[in-house]
């Protein structure tokens, strides 16, 4: 079983779809989320969102600022804008 991730602008959806592991620009560094992580909410800073399966990554994202909001393996990333 996967984890689910949206990553959402507010101009369109990037990307629904599932992720084995995704990583995030913390303000305090960058952080890791594996399948059934303890839910949590973060702010985001500039950085990339990577996302894996398989051990391989699969997608990024060069993002400004955001948040990440996780609980019961799905995965809401909300971005102001992304490269």
């Amino acid at each position: 079983m996967a984890m689910y991730v949206e990553v959402i602008t507010p101009t369109k959806v990037l990307y629904k779809g599932d992720a084995d592991m995704a990583e995030f620009p913390g303000e305090s560094g960058s952080f890791q989320v594996l399948e059934d992580h303890a839910p949590l909410m973060s702010v985001l800073a500039s950085g990339k969102v990577a996302l894996s399966k398989g051990g391989h990554i699969y997608e990024t994202y060069s993002i400004s600022s955001g948040y990440v909001e996780v609980k019961d393996n799905n995965i809401t990333v909300l971005i102001n804008e992304a490269v």
